[in-house]
């Protein structure tokens, strides 16, 4: 574990912990490295959920790397964005969304954690934080699920359906075995039904696809960083439609 010295930054941070004036605070000369032990110092003092922000790339990375070593038994999470909003609905890379994944989560527990983005990434709309919630859900053993259900929110939660699943964000379904890989899980998960009810739940290697430990439970989560139901693009439709007939009659008008 990285050697934190502390000592110059505990007035600092005891002044503001014990300030009862909740305005922002201003602390300035900090360079890169002394920034991220104060920020480890102001966790390991006050824990609790903390947001860091950096436009620069290359020392939001430094940042990351730095409480890592600093916080090594604290979620320190990267929260990365694209360069645009057309990149990252189009194109975005896998790893970006597992990481954005990961960071959403660790907020919506409620728990103690350090986020670390840019500014372009308060730019981004999120998902609502209850209705994040509502798509993360615990699949035991012994409980009843339809096979088209779960297949129908894998499909809304953002998995894509292949014949045999080797990378996270994939699922596939043969006879009774349903296959997954969450994108913030080691391995992917394979659950086995007799009928409709969970008769087992294993951890498998997705290159050799065998089976590798038994587990009770696993939990679901999803496989993108923006829920957009079909309820959603129902809704949206609707106010599109609207939209575009009000815009119609004023041309009419005009003409």
């Amino acid at each position: 574990m990285t050697t934190m010295y502390t000592q110059p930054f505990s007035p600092m941070i005891n002044q503001i912990n014990n300030s009862k004036n909740s305005d922002a605070k201003l602390l300035t000369g900090l360079d890169d490295s002394a920034r991220s032990i104060f920020i480890a110092q102001q966790y390991l003092n006050q824990p609790q959920q903390y947001l860091v922000i950096e436009p620069r790339h290359k020392q939001q990375n430094e940042i990351f790397e730095d409480l890592v070593s600093l916080l090594p038994d604290v979620p320190v999470l990267l929260f990365p964005n694209e360069e645009s909003l057309a990149v990252m609905y189009s194109i975005s890379s896998m790893d970006n969304t597992a990481d954005r994944v990961k960071a959403l989560n660790a907020l919506a527990s409620g728990k103690p954690c350090i986020i670390v983005a840019s500014s372009g990434a308060l730019r981004m709309r999120l998902t609502p934080v209850e209705r994040w919630k509502d798509a993360l859900f615990t699949m035991e053993i012994g409980m009843d699920i339809e096979r088209e259900d779960l297949e129908k929110l894998f499909n809304q939660y953002g998995y894509r359906r292949e014949g045999m699943v080797q990378s996270p964000g994939e699922y596939s379904i043969r006879g009774s075995i349903v296959d997954f890989y969450p994108l913030n899980a080691d391995h992917p998960v394979r659950l086995d039904f007799f009928d409709t009810e969970l008769d087992s739940i294993r951890l498998f290697n997705a290159e050799t696809q065998e089976s590798m430990e038994n587990i009770e439970q696993t939990e679901f989560y999803p496989a993108k960083d923006v829920i957009f139901t079909p309820r959603d693009q129902r809704d949206i439709l609707d106010k599109l439609k609207k939209h575009l007939d009000k815009h119609l009659k004023k041309l009419k008008m005009k003409n």
